[in-house]
């Protein structure tokens, strides 16, 4: 799953992983923000998440996906 942190209508991105993740466990997620640290926004914590900073050239979000799917994170 990829998505943005911070989407429209209450639900932010995190919340939208763990619900997903739950429903699907081993579901790989990859975010992404303009924020460089989404707590300050008052958005819990990724634990876990891989986080991809706006702004991405191509070449970062495919690798940044290629690692999400391969659990190759560096």
């Amino acid at each position: 799953m990829f998505s943005d942190v911070v989407m429209p209508g209450g639900l932010n991105g995190v919340d939208l992983a763990r619900v997903a993740t739950e429903r699907r466990p081993g579901l790989k997620v990859l975010l992404t923000s303009g924020f460089p640290d989404p707590t300050s926004r008052g958005i819990a914590p990724l634990d876990d998440i891989r986080l991809l900073s706006k702004p991405y050239r191509k070449q970062e979000l495919a690798r940044a996906i290629w690692e999400v799917l391969t659990d190759e994170q560096k």
